[in-house]
C-alpha cells in the first residue's frame, strides 16, 4: 500500500532554511555560442564564459534572505533574488543566465536563450528569481 505523505510548512521552512538562508549567491551572465555548455556544466565550465567586466558589466550578489510560506502554492518562497545588469560604452552580448548559490560546483538555476541578446550602452536588463521548497 502506497501512502501519500504532505510535507509541513515548517519542514519546508527548515529545509529552506539549511539549503538557502544566508548563503552567498551570484547571478552572471555568459555567452555560450559554440562552447557546448548546457545545464548540466559546471559552475567553472560557466565561469569560464562569463561575460567580460568591461562596459559596465558586473556580476549581481547577494545573501539569501528568508521567505514565507504561501499557502496558494504549498510552497515556502525565499525572498526573490533580484540582478540587475546595466552597460555603457560597446555595451555587451549574452545568451546565458547563470544562477550560482554558495559557490557550488553547479549552477542552481540556468537559463539558455536561443539568441544572443546585445546590451547597448545605457540600457538596463533585470532578472528575479525566487528559489522554492514545495510538496512536488
Amino acid at each position: 500500500m502506497t501512502l501519500n505523505a504532505t510535507i509541513t510548512p515548517k519542514e519546508l521552512e527548515r529545509q529552506a532554511t539549511e539549503a538557502f538562508i544566508g548563503k552567498s549567491w551570484r547571478v552572471f551572465l555568459a555567452l555560450r555560442q559554440g562552447t557546448g555548455l548546457s545545464v548540466t556544466s559546471t559552475s567553472a565550465a560557466w565561469t569560464a564564459e562569463k561575460v567580460p567586466t568591461a562596459n559596465g558589466y558586473t556580476d549581481a550578489t547577494g545573501t539569501i534572505a528568508a521567505g514565507t510560506y504561501n499557502t496558494t502554492t504549498a510552497a515556502y518562497e525565499l525572498a526573490a533574488l533580484t540582478a540587475t545588469f546595466t552597460s555603457t560604452g560597446a555595451g555587451y552580448s549574452y545568451d546565458s543566465v547563470i544562477i550560482q548559490v554558495d559557490n557550488a560546483t553547479y549552477p542552481h538555476s540556468v537559463i539558455l536563450f536561443d539568441a544572443p541578446i546585445f546590451l547597448a550602452a545605457g540600457q538596463t536588463k533585470v532578472y528575479s528569481a525566487v528559489l522554492v521548497q514545495n510538496n512536488a
